[in-house]
């Protein structure tokens, strides 16, 4: 699992860009918050791996194969369960 956060990317009401400095200070509270013990991208590397895999929106989640290619797409509950589990035991 790899987090992507696109907020530095985005803009406030008013049109402002968010000081960079201010976004991974939040980011790394809310992740240290929720325990998340995945790596997570943010900056150049977050906007790379969202044009790789052509995310437009958020949240969106992508299940991506051991060949980099996305296998399914916006899967949850059992159902991401069950394809995650088919591909950790295919050869």
């Amino acid at each position: 699992m790899i987090g992507v956060n696109r907020d530095a990317l985005g803009q406030d009401l008013t049109g402002k860009k968010p000081d960079p400095k201010d976004v991974r200070s939040t980011v790394r509270w809310f992740l240290l918050q929720h325990r998340a013990a995945w790596p997570n991208l943010i900056g150049a590397g977050a906007e790379s791996a969202a044009k790789t895999y052509a995310v437009n929106e958020v949240p969106a989640n992508f299940l991506v194969g051991r060949d980099g290619t996305i296998v399914q797409v916006e899967l949850n509950g059992s159902a991401l369960t069950s394809a995650v589990e088919h591909l950790v035991l295919s050869p």
